[in-house]
């Protein structure tokens, strides 16, 4: 018998994109507790963020935090050895991406020699943020705890994000449209990779398991081509972001509604 495994991102699939609401999910998550599926989170999100929404979720399985940046591990989730980079609380990370350190110093260049006026969340008064981005003062910390990318509140055209991608690609480090904001992070990492590593683990915990991919947005696109199937759910204007390949199936339901389309036809 099969065993499923479910890789999701959370703002625009989980999370309802504008309050962050998840109680659209909430019927699909319990049904994937009750069959002891598990679910995977794979995000742009950080760590505390990821924590967070696993505790109000009752969740217990690995995560992937800041768009393939790092994968997180309970100690006691895989009962064999693997390798990993360190321990972190209750937790085996394998890190993949760049330190926060070196994108804060290349966002600086991209500023001197192009002239934007590039900022980061972390750039702004705590009480701007909770009123742009509408989350409370404890949210809006956890979300600048970011280890491994700079997410900027800057809205940019898609020629402005070709112009400062090809500078930061000269550092190793790429720009990542997400579903609501742009992030800064290393070149060599994301969510693709991360989902397979982890799915080399659960191919030795489930000798016979297929990996399902769950998302809204471009950054998505690496996580759906390294899974078995793959489910673009609608953004919040009801249409579809462009990601071309056979093994896509768009769902026609926005955010939390599509995703429990996705688990409802899999349990069923």
């Amino acid at each position: 018998m099969h065993q499923y495994v479910i890789y999701s991102d959370l703002d625009g699939t989980i999370l309802d994109i504008n309050n962050y609401s998840h109680e659209q999910s909430e019927k699909a998550i319990g049904l994937l507790k009750k069959y002891h599926i598990p679910l995977i989170f794979c995000s742009t999100k950080t760590f505390a963020e990821q924590v967070y929404y696993q505790k109000i979720l009752g969740i217990y399985a690995p995560f992937i935090i800041e768009n393939g940046s790092a994968i997180f591990i309970p100690k006691d989730y895989f009962s064999f050895a693997y390798q990993f980079s360190f321990n972190k609380d209750d937790y085996n990370v394998i890190e993949l991406g760049k330190p926060v350190e070196l994108i804060r110093h290349a966002i600086r260049e991209v500023n001197q020699n192009l002239g934007f006026n590039l900022r980061g969340f972390n750039n702004m008064p705590i009480d701007e943020l909770v009123r742009i981005v509408g989350l409370d003062k404890e949210k809006i910390n956890n979300a600048l705890a970011k280890d491994y990318t700079k997410t900027l509140v800057n809205s940019l055209s898609e020629n402005e994000a070709i112009r400062i991608n090809e500078e930061l690609i000269k550092q190793g480090l790429t720009l990542c449209k997400g579903s609501k904001y742009h992030s800064v992070m290393s070149a060599s990492t994301d969510k693709g990779k991360a989902v397979s590593i982890l799915n080399k683990l659960f191919e030795s915990k489930y000798p016979q398991f297929i990996s399902i991919g769950i998302g809204d947005g471009a950054n998505d696109a690496s996580m759906f081509s390294v899974v078995d199937n793959a489910f673009l759910v609608q953004r919040y204007k009801g249409f579809w972001e462009n990601i071309y390949s056979e093994k896509i199936k768009k769902i026609e339901g926005v955010g939390g509604k599509g995703f429990e389309q996705v688990i409802m036809s899999i349990v069923n």
